[in-house]
């Protein structure tokens, strides 16, 4: 052969091996191309999770870690309040029911029911006599901040009748009340001293106050203003009724009536000794059943003019008065 044709063959061999190189180079690019786009997408969906979780703030549980901990201390608050109703070991699903339960049974024991009868009020523990009707002794025991003195009750004060007027004057009214009443507050408040004026102070009327307690902040209140002296009986009484309104709603009432009673020497232990008296409290409740019994008392305020002539009871004006007086008065030919 001629060294042309040699050549030739030489080339074109050459050219075929690179055309068959470089069809299988081509071959294996394109297959691995979809793995390598694959390993490219396959990261992107963890990729995406993570601003998906950021975006979203306080929705997902990374992004709120605050909110979490506030709920938490939310949650501890609960608790701490309902193991004083429902003790260490009791149910957490439970806590905010039984809490509310108990705020809700707390407001109902300081409101006061429609009526009581003196069966309604616990008994007192006989407290020690000293000397005739003088009455010593204190609920919390003896006190060192105040004399021994301080601590004894008149008892004939106490349960000495207690009135405003003319003891020979011609209509005479028995007024029952509670210091827990509104409508006795607003009688003693802006009726009584018109009254007084009017009827009491010209000798036409004689007014008698009864206790006629309906719970038992009335009867303590009650106790505390008898246990002052008789000139300083009616104007602790005003007082209280003015103050009806603050004292009634505290956490401990008996609290606010102790500053009400400061108001008229009276000391803090002094005070409890008064309202943890039982002959005081059996005289004030006898009353009380006594105006059931005799007047069929139901209400308060409840005016008895002359034994039961005549009678009205709850939110009157100073012309009721007048007028009734003026019957009772021709009545009687004055």
């Amino acid at each position: 052969m001629s060294n042309k044709v040699i050549t030739f063959l030489v080339v074109l061999f050459a050219v075929t091996g690179l055309i068959i190189y470089v069809a299988k180079t081509t071959s294996v690019v394109k297959t691995d191309a979809p793995q390598a786009q694959e390993a490219a997408v396959t990261p992107a969906p963890a990729a995406a999770d993570k601003p998906a979780e950021t975006a979203t703030g306080t929705e997902t549980p990374a992004a709120t870690p605050e909110p979490e901990k506030t709920e938490t201390a939310k949650t501890d608050d609960t608790e701490h309040s309902a193991d004083s109703v429902l003790g260490d070991d009791a149910p957490l699903s439970g806590d905010h029911e039984a809490v509310e339960a108990a705020k809700a049974e707390d407001t109902a024991e300081k409101k006061a029911p429609a009526s009581l009868t003196p069966e309604s009020f616990p008994a007192l523990p006989a407290t020690p006599t000293t000397g005739g009707s003088t009455v010593t002794g204190s609920a919390g025991g003896s006190s060192l901040l105040a004399p021994s003195a301080a601590m004894d009750i008149d008892m004939d004060n106490a349960l000495a009748e207690r009135s405003l007027g003319d003891v020979d004057a011609p209509v005479t009214v028995i007024e029952y009340a509670s210091m827990t009443c509104p409508h006795c507050a607003r009688f003693h408040n802006d009726i009584l001293p018109v009254v007084k004026q009017r009827l009491i102070d010209t000798g036409k009327l004689r007014l008698i106050f009864r206790d006629y307690p309906l719970d038992t902040h009335a009867l303590k209140a009650a106790m505390m203003a008898r246990c002052t002296d008789r000139s300083r009986y009616f104007q602790l009484v005003e007082v209280i009724f003015k103050q009806q309104s603050s004292w009634i709603k505290g956490s401990d009432p008996l609290v606010g009536l102790k500053q009400l009673g400061a108001l008229a020497g009276m000391e803090p232990a002094y005070i409890d000794t008064c309202v943890s008296n039982p002959q005081l409290q059996q005289f004030l409740l006898s009353g009380m059943q006594e105006g059931q019994q005799k007047y069929k008392i139901k209400a308060t305020p409840t005016f008895v003019f002359n034994n039961g002539a005549e009678q009205m009871e709850g939110d009157k004006n100073p012309e009721d008065f007048d007028d009734i007086v003026e019957k009772l008065l021709k009545k009687k030919g004055k």
